[in-house]
């Protein structure tokens, strides 16, 4: 028998690995993924494509964490092998093939609300995982596939002909990526920062001369493997391990000049949403500098509102450009460092302004002109409902 795969220790169904409410928190937050995929609305060819993409990352991500759940693969590769249904192709078949690939996310979603009710049943053992320090046995075997990947990377980088200058191959670094990110969940679980972290570096990597990127994630990988070889605690992990998050109702808001919008977004936050928005500028200082006030006054909050607005004007390289304050790309990354990046900052753009290629991409909500926030009432209702700031 396979190492990754061995019985449970009664010799019978695979044992869980972490508590059982743990994984049916787990299980719940991919099933709400796969119902979010379900409920959008796709028309176009291009808006097929994107449901495929979203749909496989979707799969991928619950086999990822159905092997970090269970003792051993038995339940993941069920999963995985479940039978598909075959469906004609008809002429005009762009209608119909989203309508196909949304029932097989439905598929998905029914088999892991099948394994929610036989854990609520009490039919799986539950044991204990340890995330940080030693991988154990059931986690010796992804550790050495990360250990080959790290030797993979080695050739993803090339020089070109003509310019000598080193460039990612694009296409096979993604595809590493994607290999690395499985390891990953399934050694540490898909929210671990870890895994978030490398994740979020593989994403920012666009275009082949982007080199830092990839070198970037390449390093957080050697950084996993080299804590999980010695059996020490990761301080990547700490974080999302150690740092106790505040649960109250303080929104931190984040923002530049643009005081009107400062102001739109502050009583929409109190009135609209009964919460309590915190601003910098409103606080005294008491002798702090920059960071220790947002330290201050941003640790009893449980998420913060980005507010990005064209306010400096620069000038590099003969071109001129405009770009946020200073101080909101530091405050955004006080928060991203806090409370981890995925689900606790919502980032609202005015204008056009210029950002670092870490931060370009995430875009949550865009105004055009002066059009003004209640207009994006809805969007921002939904964005805060979905990082439980506020009931659904």
């Amino acid at each position: 028998m396979d190492k990754m795969e061995k019985a449970s220790p009664d010799g019978g169904l695979p044992w869980l690995v972490p508590t059982r409410e743990e994984a049916l928190s787990k299980l719940a937050a991919r099933i709400g993924e796969g119902r979010k995929l379900v409920g959008q609305q796709y028309v176009t060819r291009k808006d097929l494509d994107r449901l495929r993409f979203a749909a496989q990352n979707w799969e991928r991500h619950n086999i990822a964490l159905l092997v970090f759940l269970f003792s051993d693969e038995r339940i993941a590769r069920a999963y995985q092998s479940r039978e598909r249904e075959v469906y004609p192709i008809p002429a005009d078949a762009t209608k119909d093939l989203i309508a196909d690939a949304k029932t097989e996310i439905e598929h998905g979603i029914a088999v892991l609300e099948g394994i929610c009710d036989e854990i609520q049943e009490g039919l799986y053992r539950s044991a204990s995982r340890i995330p940080t320090g030693g991988v154990g046995e059931v986690g010796a075997g992804r550790l050495e596939a990360l250990k080959g990947l790290v030797g993979d990377a080695t050739g993803l980088v090339v020089r070109r002909r003509t310019t000598r200058e080193r460039v990612v191959k694009l296409a096979d670094a993604h595809a590493w990526g994607l290999a690395v990110q499985v390891e990953l969940e399934a050694l540490y679980g898909p929210d671990d920062k870890r895994t978030r972290d490398f994740a979020n570096r593989m994403a920012n990597l666009r275009e082949e001369d982007q080199i830092s990127e990839f070198e970037h994630a390449l390093a957080l990988l050697r950084q996993a493997v080299s804590y999980a070889q010695q059996g020490e605690d990761d301080p990547m992990a700490q974080v999302t391990h150690n740092t106790v998050l505040p649960t109250g109702n303080e929104v931190f808001i984040v923002h530049g000049h643009d005081r009107g919008l400062l102001l739109e977004c502050q009583s929409m936050l109190k009135e609209e949403f009964g919460l309590r928005p915190i601003v910098l500028n409103d606080k005294a200082s008491l002798g702090d500098t920059l960071i220790e006030k947002v330290e201050r006054y941003g640790e009893p909050c449980r998420y913060a509102v980005v507010l990005f607005t064209p306010d400096d004007l620069v000038t590099s390289g003969g071109k001129e450009y405009h770009q946020p304050r200073p101080n909101v790309l530091l405050e955004l990354g006080w928060f991203w460092g806090r409370l981890g990046r995925k689900g606790s900052t919502l980032t609202i753009y005015r204008g056009d302004p210029t950002l670092p290629s870490d931060i370009a991409g995430v875009v949550n909500i865009t105004l055009a002109g002066n059009e003004p926030l209640t207009n994006r009432y809805v969007e921002i209702r939904r964005e805060l409902q979905e990082a439980h700031v506020i009931a659904s």
